[in-house]
């Protein structure tokens, strides 16, 4: 993507400025097709979804779509006039008493999560936005929780399957969608019909359809989708017909009390066990072979006592840095990355700076292949390119030495470049202040990489210690430091 080299309110008056934007609007339709390319099963859910439900949403994010299906599928079963829904909410302005929306059969053995949850039942809740944040620690682990979900794990490293342990995943199956099915919650000014909706026209429709398999209807399965998504995610949104965020406390901290009742009584009851991190709607565990039978049971038990159910998964090895970022392996050799360390099929809004870093550390730890030997059979040069954006009073400069001469280039506000052993200095400079940003700090030079060119890999002198520095930076974070060809530690 290219931003206008020329003003818009600019006049062309010479060949190569005619030359410049031709070329400049080649690039934007081939870009443009190639987004599209990439979005085509995103379009075909709303081509589906507007011939399904008269519902224009080519232009909506899923999280609208979501919302604007629901509201008509409500609104249809109801007769109410949509307009007069979007106007309504609950505010919730005297706060939120934690004690009256906890769910009954929540309960602990611990003294540890017992203290915790009496001291939520006295708790009310002003801010929703920052009301809700606490740290227990128990049997070693420190779990905390917040507005956004349960996060907990294990001190970064290497774990593995062996001869005597597995490692068990497990996750809830549509945690928030789940858990109003299972408990009738709904906004408290849209009504009980809201949960008949939600549940019998949404999310049981959705459910029944995906079990059709690729007889399914698309439109049902990923539209509803976003529809039953769209419940819990707007309402702690002022502006949506669907705010009430005594419907999203709800929601966020009965589904982390019920996650820390699963993962007290596994650590209580197995012998020997690690849980090594608690994500939102899931946890992972190291475990005897011989508590296997054990782990299920307790599993099975937590599913009747909540009525949510868990899907399960076997990891071989799991190479962790915290609990947002982590390289897993499947039993079956497929794989999942997380956070820093993810580098395929990331979508379009994803930063895709230097992918050179989380594919060379995936093959260090997956492959055993070293960085050094990674980097010599990845000739991909936009591998190793990152994006930077200046917005406001702030621009990109390139500052170089040309004939003993310093130069200065100002460049577009959207920067693609490489770090190279013959290049200039790319800075961030704000034209009221004068400050000036280094994109990259300290000795390591730049070359501006806007527009492609094509050349034999020698040409474009890649620094490769600057990459193999950042790559052995994220193998320690995971491992202790090891000795690569530099330097380093």
């Amino acid at each position: 993507m290219q931003e206008m080299p020329i003003s818009h309110t600019s006049e062309i008056t010479t060949m190569d400025e005619i030359n410049t934007v031709i070329s400049y609007c080649i690039n934007d339709v081939k870009s443009t097709l190639e987004v599209y390319r990439r979005s085509k099963s995103l379009l075909e859910v709303r081509m589906l979804v507007k011939e399904k439900y008269a519902l224009n949403c080519y232009s909506y994010s899923n999280t609208k779509m979501g919302s604007e299906l629901l509201l008509k599928l409500y609104c249809d079963k109801t007769g109410y006039n949509k307009y007069d829904i979007k106007k309504s909410k609950t505010s919730r302005d005297n706060g939120i008493n934690v004690g009256e929306i906890l769910f009954p059969y929540i309960q602990f053995k611990s003294m540890d999560f017992t203290g915790f949850h009496e001291m939520l039942k006295k708790k009310v809740i002003i801010n929703t936005k920052g009301d809700f944040k606490y740290s227990v620690k128990f049997m070693g682990y420190k779990f905390d929780y917040g507005t956004g979900g349960i996060h907990q794990c294990i001190k970064s490293g290497i774990y593995t399957e062996d001869n005597d342990y597995v490692i068990k995943d497990l996750d809830v199956a549509g945690l928030y969608p789940s858990i109003a099915c299972a408990n009738g919650m709904y906004p408290a000014h849209l009504g009980k019909e809201f949960f008949q909706v939600y549940k019998s026209d949404i999310v049981d429709v959705r459910l029944d359809e995906k079990a059709k398999g690729k007889e399914g209807n698309k439109a049902i399965i990923e539209g509803y989708k976003e529809a039953a998504n769209a419940s819990y995610g707007n309402s702690n949104n002022k502006f949506s017909w669907l705010f009430d965020p005594q419907y999203t406390m709800q929601t966020t901290i009965n589904g982390q009390l019920m996650l820390t009742m699963l993962a007290e009584e596994l650590l209580l009851s197995l012998s020997d066990c690690q849980l090594l991190q608690i994500n939102t709607d899931g946890m992972t565990f190291r475990l005897k072979k011989t508590d296997l039978d054990k782990y299920n049971e307790i599993c099975k038990n937590w599913e009747i006592i909540t009525k949510l159910k868990l899907e399960f998964a076997d990891y071989s090895s799991m190479f962790i840095r915290d609990v947002n970022n982590y390289i897993a392996v499947y039993t079956n050799g497929k794989y999942k990355c997380k956070g820093a360390f993810e580098f395929e099929n990331l979508p379009l809004y994803k930063n895709k700076s230097f992918l050179i870093i989380p594919k060379a550390v995936f093959n260090f730890f997956v492959n055993n292949i070293t960085p050094e030997n990674y980097l010599a059979s990845n000739r991909n040069i936009f591998d190793y390119c990152g994006g930077v954006k200046a917005t406001g009073d702030w621009k990109f400069q390139e500052t170089s030495i040309v004939d003993r001469e310093i130069k200065v280039r100002t460049l577009s506000k959207i920067v693609r470049y490489y770090v190279t052993n013959s290049g200039g200095k790319i800075v961030k400079h704000n034209s009221v202040d004068g400050r000036d940003i280094q994109i990259e700090a300290g000795s390591w030079l730049q070359q501006e990489f806007n527009q492609y060119v094509d050349k034999p890999w020698e040409e474009y002198n890649i620094n490769e210690d600057y990459y193999l520095e950042k790559i052995y930076q994220e193998i320690a974070s995971i491992s202790p430091p090891i000795t690569s060809q530099l330097t380093l530690f």
